[in-house]
């Protein structure tokens, strides 16, 4: 393979194209200074960094038909990134930066593995579509961290979550990543994202999230819901809204957190009373004011046979709910085949509230069955 070596080079203002089957490498102990705002256009190039690279306000094209990379030692902080691929993918075989904003124009930008930091004021995505986008089945997320203040239809970095509150959430780190999640059972579509802010309680947010049709991963479309992450499981909640056309979901969320959209799952209400511990219309929860309700399904251990369950888990904040909403017991439940009622088709460990309510593992939602 061709390899293009590169001592020093200063850029003024304009164009420099290179072409080649090769790669554009910054050698160790070498720099490469773009001086003012030139494009540097690499035609089939890939990119290796082991020096020193300084953007200025350059913008990086990767323009060509080949499969191309961006690697070495060096972190590249890049100002501008442009992917103009008409053929084929960019691959990142390292992290980078980029300060200003990543256009697509055609073509894959695949993350494999690494993630993309952008700028914290107006570092972003711009022109993404079906066929030119970010994908990364194997990891790396894009990350963006900003100050969001009572955001109004806010959506930070471009990377397709719209978020509204009238709280100030502070600094918030938003990540959104295309490894399709587990969720119980089936699977989520390609895309996920993970909104931390500083402030995270009682936002009353409205969220919008956005998709593209290739990342469905085979779902249906017109079935897509909501699915929020609470310790390691996965609860499923119905969408405010949805729009097949735009490709959105809207939801509504107190708190933010890892949420991902999937297929709705079946959800139950069920409501049951244990005769030892009903009191005069509700149950008490002695065992749970005693601490000695377990934080995981205690089912696996007594040797019940789990069918896509088991090793259910709460966090303590589950056990801290008091009043008719405070947890009793913990409930096992089956889905038996309506053919043949000796077939268990799904089990599920949940929980029990002291007004009867079976409910799931956040103490109070629906039971959900992928």
């Amino acid at each position: 393979m061709k390899r293009l070596s590169l001592f020093l080079l200063v850029l003024s203002i304009g164009c420099i194209q290179l072409f080649a089957q090769g790669t554009l490498q910054i050698q160790n102990g070498t720099y490469l200074v773009a001086s003012g705002t030139p494009e540097i256009v690499l035609q089939n190039v890939s990119w290796k960094n082991n020096g020193t690279f300084t953007a200025d306000s350059s913008t990086v094209n990767f323009n060509g038909t080949s499969s191309d990379t961006i690697a070495g030692s060096a972190v590249t902080n890049f100002y501008g990134l442009k992917i103009n691929n008409t053929q084929d993918t960019v691959y990142l075989e390292k992290a980078i930066s980029v300060t200003d904003s990543i256009y697509f124009i055609a073509g894959i930008l695949n993350l494999n593995g690494n993630d993309i930091t952008l700028g914290t004021d107006q570092g972003g995505l711009s022109g993404e579509s079906e066929t030119a986008r970010i994908t990364g089945a194997n990891g790396g997320e894009i990350v963006k961290v900003l100050p969001l203040n009572a955001p109004s239809g806010t959506n930070p970095g471009n990377l397709g979550v719209s978020i509204t509150s009238a709280s100030n959430l502070s600094s918030t780190i938003v990540r959104r990543g295309h490894v399709a999640q587990d969720l119980s059972g089936s699977n989520s579509i390609e895309r996920y994202y993970v909104i931390v802010p500083a402030n995270n309680a009682g936002l009353n947010a409205s969220v919008e999230v956005s998709y593209f049709d290739a990342e469905l991963n085979g779902l249906t479309e017109a079935d897509l819901e909501s699915w929020h992450q609470t310790g390691t499981n996965w609860i499923n909640y119905e969408p405010d809204m949805t729009d097949a056309v735009a490709n959105t979901v809207d939801i509504t969320l107190d708190t933010l957190g890892t949420f991902t959209l999937g297929e709705g799952a079946l959800k139950l209400s069920p409501k049951v009373f244990l005769q030892g511990a009903y009191s005069s219309g509700t149950m008490n929860d002695n065992l749970r004011q005693a601490n000695v309700l377990p934080t995981t399904e205690p089912y696996t251990g007594l040797g019940y046979t789990q069918v896509t369950g088991g090793g259910e888990t709460i966090g303590a904040e589950v056990l801290a709910a008091t009043g008719n909403d405070a947890i009793v017991d913990w409930i096992f439940l089956e889905l038996r085949s309506k053919a043949d009622s000796s077939v268990v088709v799904r089990t599920q460990s949940a929980l029990l509230q002291r007004d009867g309510d079976i409910v799931g593992l956040d103490g109070v939602s629906p039971v959900n069955f992928s």
